[in-house]
């Protein structure tokens, strides 16, 4: 268990630390602007429908085969996992942006997204997985 705590953990603290986002000023109508939803809709839907589908598309055009122990919805599952990455995202926000009441929106818009994506993505690989037991829950 110990071996998942630098990977799970320490290591998207630390760069969420990192970032430098703060929530101070923050309000819940500043998330519901047009930018802030298309960035948690751009993580959250569109990465995910983004790598499912060109999943399906390399099969269905024999570019790719899937394994026989791997089903589509686990596929899915990992898809979902996509909208995690936030380091990448943050800097591209911060060049995209100059002023800085944008940039809060965008970054915590970004962690909202990421944030989202990691639930849904866990809670679809635990579905999927089903008797399958995570590599940190085996006894053996």
């Amino acid at each position: 268990m110990a071996f998942l705590a630098a990977p799970l953990l320490v290591i998207p603290v630390f760069a969420f630390f990192n970032a430098g986002i703060t929530f101070s000023g923050l309000n819940a109508a500043s998330l519901l602007d047009p930018a802030s939803v298309g960035i948690v809709a751009g993580l959250f839907v569109g990465k995910q429908f983004g790598v499912f589908g060109a999943a399906r598309l390399a099969v269905a055009l024999g570019l790719a085969k899937l394994p026989n122990t791997v089903s589509w919805a686990q596929v899915y599952g990992v898809a979902i996992l996509a909208g995690v990455g936030f380091t990448m995202s943050l800097f591209i926000a911060g060049l995209a942006y100059e002023e800085p009441g944008m940039v809060l929106k965008s970054n915590v818009s970004i962690v909202v997204g990421s944030a989202l994506s990691a639930c849904a993505g866990l809670v679809t690989l635990a579905r999927a997985c089903g008797s399958n037991s995570p590599p940190w829950r085996k006894t053996s």
